[in-house]
């Protein structure tokens, strides 16, 4: 009897039991009960249950209206959805009906679609795919987390002329893109695109980006191989291989570029139809096609560039403002002393004829186009220009136009105005093929043949210019400077050089980096030195606070105008975090400040 006893009261123990564990899977978060498995086409309105979670992928699954109808995938918050190896779940098709899917958690209680595998890897699953008819509308992954999908080299997620909302994600660890999008405008938006191989690749379509953070993808945070990227707003892209290729009128406004191996922003070639501003993110923009500046129809397109900007040209590309016929196009590039803009070869080891130079054309808007405390150098590519103006007047001064395989500035109609300028070690510093250049106060120095030369009548009048030599231009000249042709009045000439001319020093690396011992060794390496007395090294406590100089006295300039120098400088601060900015003083005092460069010293 008392056995008996015993028994039924451990049956009725293990009823409570469960009843009590079901409960407490069913009402607390994070503790689910039961699987569910899933696999084929859901043709009607379905929702997965958090009771039934995790919700296990076993094989394919589809979410596709029968007919012409619609059928919805609801996912309620804290689901956890696992894929077998190789699965995926595809919302709509290519024909036939549409799909839906709806998968909305919450900062609480998240949605994650992941591996089935007990230890998960990238490239597990397939992906979630949403195809051409995917009910844009009804379709929104929010709060969701999507990782190690990418199997065969995809992706987490995959965009076919479909344009879901994807918002507060985190998308990561597929074996090849997080999104990739071929065709449609995916919003995506307060999500986070982490160590996968491509953040965002963008095949086809127009995907907005905004406030977002693209870290530690091993290639780039975002790829625009097709279509078009319009806008990469307030994100953070920092840590991946490559930052960002996009278009050249992508809007980055808000973003920020920092960390990257390769600090640089990609350009695809393309055509800047509206006013547009390419931003100092220090990051270099890399021209990876020819680039047009030119407004829509009969309008105008202006591209502003900011001071301290650098602009690189991989081998035969160009930028090119207007054109022989339609709209007109500007560019404002107007630096300053202390933060110039830089044109220059995207080539490790630089050379004359890296690329195809500057071109205004026809159509340039003249009142609206300034080259101002720039640098252009390395261009001429095809035994051509840095800089081309055809019936074209843009305003140039204060600039460094040198290194150019054959012209310095070609000029092919027009009356293109050039003061307080260095022209130099160009095969000719300016060539006038047709129209009225004026050229003053420039210093045009070291060109191989001639300084100016005009091929034909009316005379060109080239005032006030020092051409390296106290005794002026040789040639026609009577002097030892740089040679002037036939067709050019070069009187009078400078004495000395002019002392309006802006520093020319073009900055490879600038580094700090703390030792074990407590010294911060700066180093600093520069490509070319065009009239450089030196530099100073300063110091501060906060990015944006007082800076105080290290040096005693400038340290001396080692490099010239064809060849540049490494250099190095040790401190010792102390402990805690500092700041050090680099400056250039050229020979006519004006400075510029590189930098800031953080370190953090621990002893």
């Amino acid at each position: 009897m008392d056995g008996r006893k015993l028994y039924i009261g451990y049956f009725a123990y293990v009823i409570a039991m469960i009843i009590a564990l079901t409960f407490f899977a069913q009402f607390t978060p994070g503790v689910t009960w039961a699987s569910t498995n899933h696999s084929g086409t859901i043709s009607a309105d379905e929702t997965w249950s958090y009771a039934g979670s995790p919700h296990i992928i076993t094989g394919n699954v589809i979410v596709q209206g029968s007919g012409s109808g619609l059928a919805t995938l609801t996912i309620e918050p804290g689901c956890e959805v696992k894929f077998n190896i190789g699965t995926y779940l595809q919302i709509g098709s290519s024909s036939g009906g549409q799909g839906a899917l709806y998968a909305v958690g919450n900062s609480g209680s998240p949605i994650t679609f992941t591996s089935n595998a007990s230890i998960p890897a990238p490239g597990d699953w397939g992906s979630i795919r949403f195809h051409d008819t995917t009910d844009d509308a009804g379709t929104t992954l929010d709060y969701c987390t999507i990782r190690y999908g990418g199997r065969s080299n995809t992706y987490n997620i995959y965009c076919s002329n479909s344009s879901p909302a994807i918002q507060h994600c985190t998308i990561s660890n597929s074996a090849n893109y997080g999104i990739y999008t071929a065709g449609g405008n995916p919003s995506i938006s307060y999500s986070t695109i982490s160590n996968n191989n491509q953040g965002v690749y963008v095949g086809s379509g127009k995907p907005s980006i905004t406030n977002g953070n693209m870290t530690g993808n091993t290639l780039y945070g975002v790829y625009c191989a097709g279509g078009t990227v319009d806008t990469v707003t307030n994100c953070s892209i920092t840590g991946n291989g490559t930052a960002l290729r996009v278009m050249p009128y992508t809007n980055l406004a808000g973003s920020t570029v920092s960390g990257n191996t390769n600090n640089i922003i990609e350009l695809n070639s393309g055509t800047i139809q509206t006013d547009f501003t390419w931003r100092n993110m220090n990051a270099s923009y890399v021209f990876f096609g020819n680039v047009i500046v030119q407004g829509s129809g009969s309008g105008l397109a202006t591209l502003t560039i900011e001071p301290g900007c650098e602009v690189k040209f991989n081998p035969g590309t160009y930028l090119q403002i207007g054109s022989s016929s339609g709209g007109q196009g500007a560019l404002y590039a107007a630096g300053n002393s202390g933060s110039p803009i830089t044109f220059t070869s995207n080539e490790s080891s630089p050379a004359p004829g890296d690329w195809n130079g500057i071109r205004f054309l026809d159509t340039t808007d003249d009142t609206g186009t300034t080259l101002a405390y720039c640098t252009i150098r390395y261009g001429g590519r095809g035994s051509t220009y840095n800089i081309y103006c055809s019936n074209s007047s843009p305003a140039i001064q204060h600039c460094t136009i040198s290194n150019s395989l054959n012209y310095g500035i070609y000029t092919a109609g027009g009356s293109p105005s050039i003061v307080c300028s260095a022209i130099s070690y160009n095969n000719v510093g300016v060539y006038v093929a047709g129209g009225n250049p004026s050229i003053s106060d420039c210093n045009i120095t070291g060109n191989t043949v001639y300084g100016v030369q005009k091929s034909a009548t009316p005379t060109l009048t080239v005032e006030n210019n020092w051409w390296g030599h106290a005794s002026g231009p040789g040639t026609v000249g009577p002097g030892s400077g740089d040679k002037v042709s036939n067709y050019v009045d070069y009187t009078p000439w400078l004495g000395s050089p002019a002392t309006c001319v802006a520093t020319a020093i073009e900055l490879v690396s600038f580094t700090a980096d703390a030792e074990d011992d407590g010294t911060v060794t700066l180093t600093w390496e520069t490509a070319t030195e065009v009239d450089n007395a030196g530099f100073n090294i300063y110091r501060s406590r906060r990015e944006n606070g007082t800076y105080t100089g290290l040096n005693n006295a400038p340290i001396p300039s080692q490099g010239n105008e064809v060849a540049g120098a490494s250099y190095s400088f040790e401190d010792k601060p102390g402990r805690g975090t500092f700041y050090y900015k680099l400056e250039d003083v050229d020979t006519s005092g004006i400075s510029t400040m590189h930098g800031p460069e953080k370190v953090r010293v621990k002893k």
